[in-house]
Protein backbone atom coordinates (compact mmCIF):
# COMPACT_ATOMS: atom_id res chain seq x y z
CA UNK A 1 0.00 0.00 0.00
CA UNK A 2 3.12 2.22 0.43
CA UNK A 3 4.07 4.11 -3.05
CA UNK A 4 7.35 3.60 -4.76
CA UNK A 5 9.68 5.92 -6.41
CA UNK A 6 13.03 6.36 -7.93
CA UNK A 7 15.10 9.39 -6.73
CA UNK A 8 18.30 10.29 -8.63
CA UNK A 9 20.29 12.59 -6.43
CA UNK A 10 23.44 13.30 -5.60
CA UNK A 11 23.20 14.32 -1.65
CA UNK A 12 22.90 10.51 -0.19
CA UNK A 13 22.40 11.88 3.17
CA UNK A 14 19.43 14.01 2.46
CA UNK A 15 18.05 11.09 0.46
CA UNK A 16 18.73 8.32 3.15
CA UNK A 17 16.37 10.80 5.73
CA UNK A 18 13.15 10.40 3.80
CA UNK A 19 13.98 7.03 2.23
CA UNK A 20 12.69 3.47 4.04
CA UNK A 21 14.59 1.39 1.65
CA UNK A 22 17.55 2.29 -0.80
CA UNK A 23 19.19 0.62 -3.61
CA UNK A 24 22.30 0.88 -5.21
CA UNK A 25 22.51 -0.02 -9.06
CA UNK A 26 25.74 -0.58 -10.62
CA UNK A 27 25.15 -0.89 -14.73
CA UNK A 28 21.40 -2.45 -13.98
CA UNK A 29 22.59 -5.03 -11.31
CA UNK A 30 21.68 -4.13 -7.45
CA UNK A 31 24.54 -3.93 -5.43
CA UNK A 32 23.23 -2.91 -2.39
CA UNK A 33 19.49 -3.25 -0.70
CA UNK A 34 18.42 -2.20 2.21
CA UNK A 35 17.24 0.12 4.85
CA UNK A 36 19.33 3.51 5.60
CA UNK A 37 20.50 2.64 8.77
CA UNK A 38 21.84 -0.93 7.07
CA UNK A 39 23.46 1.71 4.27
CA UNK A 40 24.93 4.25 6.58
CA UNK A 41 26.50 0.77 8.32
CA UNK A 42 28.32 -0.14 5.34
CA UNK A 43 30.81 2.70 4.73
CA UNK A 44 32.91 0.63 2.18
CA UNK A 45 29.14 0.95 -0.08
CA UNK A 46 29.64 4.71 0.69
CA UNK A 47 32.88 5.34 -0.48
CA UNK A 48 33.30 2.71 -3.67
CA UNK A 49 29.83 3.86 -5.18
CA UNK A 50 28.45 6.93 -3.36
CA UNK A 51 32.28 8.50 -3.71
CA UNK A 52 31.93 9.66 -0.22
Amino acid sequence: TGISSVIVDKNWKHVTRITDRNIILVKGEVVFEGSSADLHARPELLTQYLGV
